[in-house]
């Protein structure tokens, strides 16, 4: 399915305007691949949405998914487990994924398939600052750090 712009719903929901307040012009709204140090906001259905970071790993619009949301009601959003963020950030990306996944289950209510995390939108929302913060540490430009290593690229099966 292919990227879609998000629609005002949404860009006006609170999670979104609390992020965009604390993030500025490193979040936008629109297609996949951001840029190296920027999160994109984007869509296949209106119906979700998904906060995407830089990553020369990925095979699939040079991006990884960071915290997502698949359904209207857009009450609970997911984050990956670490192998996910350790198979397409490089290894100087170490400290910042340690400290998401350690923000993760702190806030979480539940542990869904493929061991995502589940967490309301309304926990996500009082904790907006810190995930800002960990969503702004996932998305540096990693090749501005000496001694970045990315993995391998991943190929489908």
């Amino acid at each position: 399915m292919p990227w879609l712009v998000p629609d005002q719903n949404i860009r006006d929901l609170p999670l979104m305007r609390a992020l965009s307040a604390r993030l500025g012009t490193q979040l936008r709204y629109g297609l996949p691949p951001p840029a190296p140090s920027e999160l994109v906001v984007g869509t296949e259905t209106q119906f979700g949405w998904t906060i995407r970071a830089y990553s020369q790993t990925s095979d699939t619009d040079k991006s990884i998914a960071l915290l997502w949301s698949n359904n209207r009601s857009w009450r609970n959003a997911f984050i990956h487990p670490v192998d996910h963020f350790t198979t397409y950030l490089p290894n100087t990306a170490a400290t910042a994924i340690n400290a998401y996944q350690r923000f993760a289950p702190r806030i979480a209510h539940n542990v869904g398939v493929d061991n995502r995390w589940i967490i309301s939108v309304a926990m996500l929302l009082q904790h907006a600052d810190e995930l800002a913060h960990h969503l702004n540490a996932l998305a540096q430009d990693w090749s501005l750090l000496p001694g970045t290593v990315w993995p391998p690229k991943v190929r489908p099966n």
